[in-house]
């Protein structure tokens, strides 16, 4: 048998096992034959690659549920493919009682008297190069189902004569192909720390599996939804069965079932996915059993993710073109959609949040802008419950499509270092910051905007955020004159080493010059991560900043930008209100020794921080002007009125306070400033959000300190181009301002 194994092994042939229901690693065990059927392909294109089976004998000693010899097709392979095997297990959902088993008896998934002697090929298993690029000329197989148990399991009952032989089945199977030119029981890695039953569901195994693994799924699986989610017993009444005939007929609560069921798949799925061996195809689609049909494997209009056909997944992940973890979310098109996530993180309506997000190509396809969307807070019941028929507490309400401007753009003209990053929007609609967990169940608020970060988040790292490193650049064995000098490059896991012998230091100088060459050129390939944010969205870039980087391995650039979202802790300020609200915000806030609600005022936070930070703020920020400083309690007279809409209509007396205000803000910013690692970038404007507006990002005539546009002090300061530390002089000196005048108060 050993020397058996080893010529086997010496072939290096390639075997790729399809299990359409369920993952099962078995156990080895001697068997005996099994009978092969005929396949005789029908469409007209299959006489040309077709070969005629050979009849294999087998005992009875493996066999169906009544007894009758199991069997499968083989289509023999040619060419390239002649050593190459795909063995596909055929499906038909389980039998879990004697009378369906003895049902089962009187059909071909519980009797070979009753199966097809002939199949065509089609999908994963044609021959047709066309429609099957990769796997078309390989021997191609198709074990039949007949045991009701997923191919595992050994007795019987002997009243009804049923026999429970898929573990033989599967060992007869394999060791007749081994014979024909190829070479366990459930797994004790399970069952060792799971009861049997449990070792049944790919979620206790797939982590195991030594064996590189592709799992290919729909996240509503048409077949569980129907036989195993909703069955009869768990829906006396049928409610649900129109939702499983047909998923335009789920209601929301429905809907919100299997979203829910979605993101456990996912869930389950983490350790799986983080193994760099295995591939993953999850679409949002009601289907079961893609890789069989034609029009869902490869033909036009098959499903995609990412740009890629199922068949083109499945082959770039085998051949090892590339690595396929792919997770259907959103079509990704030039204007972004909106995201669609679970009900686990909701809108304060209830609703699911989401996102559009601009894939990054050429140097910037593997770096990342995360930008969370700003809108203020709602700060008691009756402004939360209004804000649910708006756009930031429903996304209902929200565009399908947004234009991406200012740090988000795609044009190199306006956006020169982000242009091609993959840049995305969280859109806000939990009125905290992205923080918080509660709910108010009188006026059906949700107050979930932790949960929404964490899911968005998640999501992406799933689309391939999770990859963040940079390229290295390491010298080694560097003597005088005649040795070895070996440069190892590390570029996403790409290595070049260059060994030398006997040079001279100017063939050093060559070699080390035309590598420093080639890093200046791929310099922004280096997958790096920027989280940003505007306004509340600002504010959330500081509370969740040291979280954002913990996703990322060690040595990844990422870095944190907040954008007017710099709130002081000052007197009349309407978040305390919003504080009082009851939303626990404990697990969102970072861990600093002061009473929890102050940790909501960046000023108490952002020294404690420790991924770089750069804060862009101006210094008469116009929204804490109109709804924190000068509110309506505070100016019940409205004397400031004017001066809210307009700076220029401030008398000296205004003009005064906000210049107190001001020096209050670059106080506090002292020790901040101090670390080199922050930047900072404080105008003496009269706006709110400047990254987000081409005018104010990079434009002719954009707002500059020391010389620069925000967008370059942006810049220079992410890439380490120079150190950013500006402040303006007081109002009213800086010419470049683009200050905000308002026709009417905001809000």
């Amino acid at each position: 048998m050993a020397g058996t194994e080893k010529g086997w092994l010496g072939l290096r042939r390639h075997a790729l096992w399809v299990l359409c229901m369920a993952v099962l690693c078995l156990n080895k065990g001697g068997v005996v034959a099994f009978e092969e059927l005929n396949v005789t392909e029908i469409p007209q294109w299959v006489a040309e690659y077709s070969t005629t089976p050979v009849m294999v004998p087998l005992t009875l000693v493996p066999v169906c549920l009544d007894g009758t010899l199991p069997g499968y097709h083989l289509h023999r392979g040619f060419g390239s493919g002649a050593n190459s095997w795909l063995i596909q297990l055929e499906g038909g959902g389980w039998c879990n009682t004697v009378r369906s088993c003895i049902f089962r008896k009187t059909t071909r998934r519980g009797s070979s008297k009753f199966m097809e002697k002939q199949l065509p090929f089609t999908g994963i298993l044609s021959n047709n190069p066309a429609e099957n690029p990769d796997f078309f000329n390989w021997n191609r197989v198709k074990i039949r189902y007949c045991d009701g148990a997923s191919f595992s399991g050994e007795g019987g009952d002997k009243a009804s004569n049923l026999y429970f032989r898929g573990q033989r089945i599967w060992l007869a199977a394999v060791e007749d192909l081994m014979s024909k030119g190829m070479r366990r029981n459930l797994p004790s890695t399970c069952t060792s720390k799971e009861d049997p039953t449990s070792c049944f569901f790919p979620q206790n195994l797939v982590a195991n599996i030594r064996t590189p693994l592709f799992l290919l799924n729909a996240a509503y699986d048409s077949w569980q939804l129907q036989a195993s989610l909703a069955t009869q017993p768990a829906d006396p009444h049928g409610h649900w069965t129109p939702c499983k005939m047909n998923p335009a007929h789920c209601d929301a609560s429905q809907i919100g079932f299997l979203q829910g069921f979605r993101m456990s798949m996912l869930n389950s799925m983490r350790s799986f996915s983080s193994s760099r061996q295995n591939g993953l195809f999850v679409n949002s689609c009601f289907a079961h059993c893609q890789s069989e049909r034609q029009d869902t494997w490869f033909a036009d209009g098959s499903p995609t993710i990412g740009g890629k056909k199922i068949a083109v997944a499945v082959g770039d992940w085998y051949f090892e073109r590339s690595g396929v973890v792919a997770f259907e979310k959103l079509n990704v098109t030039d204007i972004p959609v909106m995201v669609p996530l679970t009900l686990v993180a909701v809108c304060l309506d209830g609703t699911l949040p989401g996102y559009h997000l601009h894939r990054g190509f050429g140097s910037g396809a593997n770096s990342w802008l995360i930008h969370l969307e700003g809108g203020a807070w709602c700060n008691t019941v009756g402004n939360c419950a209004f804000r649910k028929t708006t756009a930031l507490g429903s996304s209902k309400f929200m565009e399908k499509q947004l234009p991406f401007t200012g740090i988000l753009s795609n044009n190199p003209a306006e956006n020169p270092d982000f242009f091609n990053w993959n840049r995305v929007r969280i859109r806000y609609c939990d009125g905290a910051s992205f923080s918080g967990e509660g709910e108010d169940k009188v006026s059906n608020l949700y107050f979930r905007g932790q949960r929404i970060w964490l899911a968005a988040v998640e999501d992406l790292m799933s689309k391939g955020m999770r990859h963040a490193k940079q390229q290295t650049l390491l010298i080694y064995s560097l003597y005088v004159d005649f040795t070895v000098i070996s440069i190892n490059i590390n570029l996403f896991e790409l290595q070049i080493v260059i060994h030398i012998l006997y040079f001279s230091w100017y063939c050093f100088e060559v070699i080390f010059s035309a590598v420093a060459a080639y890093l200046l050129r791929v310099t922004h390939a280096a997958v790096q991560a920027l989280l940003s944010g505007c306004s509340a969205g600002g504010l959330a870039s500081i509370l969740h900043c040291d979280e954002f980087h913990e996703l990322f391995p060690r040595g990844t650039r990422v870095k944190c930008l907040s954008d007017a979202g710099y709130f002081m802790d000052a007197k009349e300020l309407a978040i305390y209100l919003y504080i009082k609200r009851g939303s626990n915000f404990s697990e969102a806030l970072p861990l600093v020794p002061l009473r929890w609600h102050k940790c909501f005022f960046p000023q108490n936070l952002v020294a404690n921080i420790r991924t770089p930070l750069f804060l862009l703020n101006a210094a008469y920020d116009s929204w804490q002007l109109q709804a924190s400083l000068a509110t309506q309690p505070a100016d019940p007279h409205g004397h400031w009125t004017a001066c809210k809409m307009n700076p220029a209509h401030c008398d000296a007396s205004q003009i005064g306070f906000l210049q107190g205000f001001r020096m209050s803000m670059l106080n506090s910013l002292r020790s901040f400033s101090s670390f080199r690692q922050n930047g900072l970038f404080v105008n003496s404007c009269f706006a709110h959000c400047q990254s987000e507006s081409q005018d104010t990002w990079f434009a002719d005539g954009s707002p500059t300190l020391g010389g620069k546009k925000i967008a370059a002090a942006v810049w220079d300061w992410y890439f380490e181009r120079s150190e950013i530390k500006e402040t303006d002089c007081a109002y009213p000196c800086d010419k470049t301002c683009h200050n905000l005048i308002f026709e009417s108060l905001i809000g």
